[in-house]
């Protein structure tokens, strides 16, 4: 996180850069994993944990978007990413997130219930 830190220079894009940088790569894949067993114990299809989890998707989702705009965005190692890179990451989150969903959602309400 420092080497990617160290090379902004643009005072204005560094703040929601660093907070997309955090949320994308530190908070948003444990929260959003995290929610997948709570989400099996069964509860129905629209529950506040099913809201926490499109939450979390939003937030990530919001986070690839803002670190590209800037011009800042980088893969998970530091190393400038292009637009495909943020793009294809985006698209593969957008369109694979639904798929544990269902699964944890199918588990709990219908198999283990």
């Amino acid at each position: 996180m420092a080497r990617a830190l160290a090379g902004m220079s643009n005072g204005r894009a560094a703040v929601p850069v660093v907070i997309c940088r955090a949320d994308n790569q530190v908070t948003g894949d444990p929260l959003w994993t995290g929610s997948q067993p709570r989400i099996a114990r069964g509860d129905g299809w629209r529950t506040a944990l099913d809201a926490l989890f499109a939450a979390i998707l939003a937030l990530m989702l919001l986070a690839r978007w803002v670190a590209e705009r800037s011009g800042e965005a980088t893969t998970r190692i530091g190393e400038p990413a292009p637009p495909q890179h943020c793009r294809r990451g985006s698209t593969v989150l957008f369109l694979g997130a639904p798929a544990p969903w269902v699964v944890a959602n199918m588990l709990g309400n219908h198999v283990l219930a």
